[in-house]
């Protein structure tokens, strides 16, 4: 997204994160969808347009070749596995 991919360059490192929603939670998707005991923890937030597949992104743990899934979302754990198979 260029807008992240300006912030990240402004800040001169990359920036790892998943949503702003707590585990289970409904994505959230505007800034005053914000729980107010979270938004007063924020320095800011950053909402852009939805996701481009119509999910959240799909989050994993790969520790040696073992995967596991840790939320679900756009894309599958079989095509993440096979990802995982290729580069191996």
């Amino acid at each position: 997204h260029p807008c992240v991919a300006a912030l990240c360059a402004s800040l001169g490192r990359p920036i790892v994160s998943t949503s702003l929603n707590a585990a289970g939670e409904a994505p959230i998707d505007a800034v005053d969808a914000v729980p107010p005991p979270l938004a007063a923890r924020l320095a800011g937030a950053l909402i852009s347009a939805p996701a481009p597949l119509g999910q959240p992104s799909t989050v994993v743990l790969i520790d040696g070749g073992d995967l596991r899934v840790l939320r679900h979302g756009a894309v599958s754990e079989a095509a993440l596995r096979a990802a995982v198979a290729e580069t191996a």
